[in-house]
């Protein structure tokens, strides 16, 4: 699916991690608010907070301004292999020395 959402972030309320960057989450919602808005942004919660149930600290709204109608498209997620992982079924140090 190829979207345009338009939405206004408050900046003042944005959190923003040790390098610098404020990790937000943005959810298209089917129903429209009473001023037209279908889109919300909000802080990304860790996962205790969202064991907690903490409530979300809300940074911004907007709308959806464009869409192609195809659904949503989830990409693919590549899984890096590593050496241990690689290795992880050869039982042991299998070195002659």
């Amino acid at each position: 699916m190829a979207s345009i959402l338009s939405v206004g972030v408050k900046v003042a309320d944005l959190v923003a991690n040790d390098k610098g960057y404020a990790n937000i989450n943005v959810a298209i919602n089917d129903d429209v608010n009473q001023w037209g808005q279908n889109v919300s942004a909000w802080n990304q919660q860790s996962k205790e907070e969202r064991e907690a149930k903490s409530d979300r600290k809300y940074v911004g709204n907007g709308k959806v301004v464009f869409s192609n109608d195809e659904g949503v498209t989830v990409p693919e997620r590549k899984v890096e292999v590593t050496n241990s992982d690689f290795n992880k079924d050869r039982g042991g140090d299998d070195l002659p020395f």
